[in-house]
């Protein structure tokens, strides 16, 4: 039994295709298609479910490239720096922050960088004291591909700091205090002791 086939011309000339082929090939391509759709789909959830998980951070975040690069910041970050996060997509850390010395930051994040461990360190940002946890996306042995930076204000912490400072150092003059006073009423009572 002869196999009907179904000749196709284009381009390249003429080409014989089996009959069998082509239900074949049109099974194939809309599997396919299914497949990819299901794939696409699943893309979009994922990033709605990253996006909705990252923009639930109340602290600034922003994911730099390994040139420094804002490649991502959430909308806290984007409210401070006071631009939208397209605008701030491609600028650099120092357009960030605009007012604070880079140097205050920069070898935590090249340490973060060389050893791939997570940083931090302080800087003062719009004459407010930060906390900036710097974490490196990585890999399993490679270079790190980008780092995280998340900002943390840190004025509570520093005002809850000094109320603890001023705290203890009431504590330590009140024991001082008490133990003047127990040294006079001991110092009294022997001097009494001996007179009478």
């Amino acid at each position: 039994v002869a196999d009907l086939v179904f000749v196709l011309v284009g381009y390249n000339g003429i080409s014989v295709v089996p009959l069998g082929a082509v239900p074949m090939g049109i099974l194939l391509t809309v599997a396919l298609t299914r497949t990819r759709m299901a794939i696409d789909r699943q893309r979009e959830h994922l990033r709605q479910e990253k996006t909705a998980l990252l923009e639930s951070v109340q602290q600034p975040l922003l994911y730099l490239t390994d040139d420094l690069k804002i490649h991502w910041t959430n909308s806290t970050a984007a409210e401070i720096s006071g631009m939208t996060p397209p605008e701030l997509a491609g600028a650099s850390l120092g357009d960030f922050f605009g007012d604070i010395d880079m140097e205050e930051i920069l070898p935590s994040i090249s340490q973060a960088i060389e050893t791939g461990r997570s940083q931090q360190c302080e800087t003062v940002f719009r004459q407010r004291p930060w906390i900036l946890y710097i974490s490196p996306v990585s890999s399993k042995g490679k270079a790190p591909r980008g780092i995280i930076l998340l900002a943390t204000d840190a004025t509570q912490i520093k005002e809850a700091e000094k109320v603890l400072r001023t705290a203890n150092a009431k504590v330590l003059a009140a024991r001082e205090e008490e133990r003047g006073r127990v040294a006079k009423d001991l110092h009294d009572s022997i001097a009494q002791s001996l007179v009478a």
